[in-house]
């Protein structure tokens, strides 16, 4: 029996034919049978976590010198002397800086004999002297923190202190403020107001500390500078003994 032999068209025609049938098939397995395969697939998520704690340091001026006066009232609107506080955290919520008068430092029990609301009283933050009369150091007052009449805002509001407003014949005073060329010279518990002739002083904390000052957000790398103002008034009539006076004040940062 013979066999039968395709012409040249039909043997190309088959070829043709065959070549369809392959691509076919190909794109059946990438359109279909690929997709069928990823639904049986999984997956599964690792969350990476770094915690950053908390870094927090204050450093403040050793000594604050506030120079010298004749203690026979000659003083006028009083002696001064800066300081400053470096606050640094990286705490973005900021921080907060008080201050008060270390236990054991400008303390003396005699001074609040007799004070009640209705008199002229003054804070236990004293400047003590190194000479001793009748058994107790010699002391310049802190300025008053209570006036007759019953001012209660002397924790919230710094009140002018020079000559005019300490009393005369009253004894000498003393007072600190927090500067406006502060980093952060508001946001604590008082209100300073603006750098001046009736700039607002406070009579340092005793008892429980105060916040002077307060940031909401981390401080640079090199932290702020809160700038610090210490003064003395000598008015007309007092009569202060001579001797180096002293206390130590306390400055605390912590995170908000």
């Amino acid at each position: 029996m013979g066999h039968s032999k395709l012409s040249a068209e039909r043997r190309v025609r088959v070829l043709s034919v065959g070549l369809s049938a392959t691509l076919a098939l190909y794109a059946l397995v990438i359109f279909v049978a690929e997709p069928l395969k990823t639904f049986g697939q999984t997956t599964a998520n690792t969350v990476v976590q770094f915690t950053v704690t908390s870094a927090l340091s204050v450093s403040c001026s050793g000594t604050s010198t506030l120079g010298s006066a004749a203690g026979n009232g000659t003083a006028g609107t009083g002696a001064l002397a800066t300081a400053f506080c470096q606050p640094i955290t990286n705490n973005s919520l900021g921080y907060t800086l008080s201050w008060i008068i270390l236990s054991g430092s400008g303390v003396s029990p005699s001074v609040n004999a007799g004070c009640n609301s209705v008199t002229t009283c003054f804070g236990t933050g004293h400047l003590l002297s190194n000479n001793v009369t009748a058994g107790l150091p010699d002391v310049i007052r802190s300025m008053r923190i209570r006036s007759t009449g019953g001012d209660t805002f002397w924790e919230t509001r710094g009140r002018r202190f020079d000559q005019t407003t300490t009393l005369s014949g009253s004894g000498s005073r003393w007072g600190a403020r927090l500067r406006a060329i502060s980093t952060t010279p508001a946001g604590g518990a008082v209100t300073w107001g603006t750098d001046g002739a009736t700039e607002g002083f406070l009579a340092v904390a005793t008892g429980s500390s105060v916040n002077i000052a307060k940031r909401t957000t981390q401080t640079s790398a090199a932290g702020d500078l809160q700038h610090l103002l210490f003064k003395v008034v000598i008015p007309s009539g007092a009569f202060q003994p001579t001797g180096t006076y002293r206390a130590t004040v306390r400055f605390t940062v912590v995170d908000n």
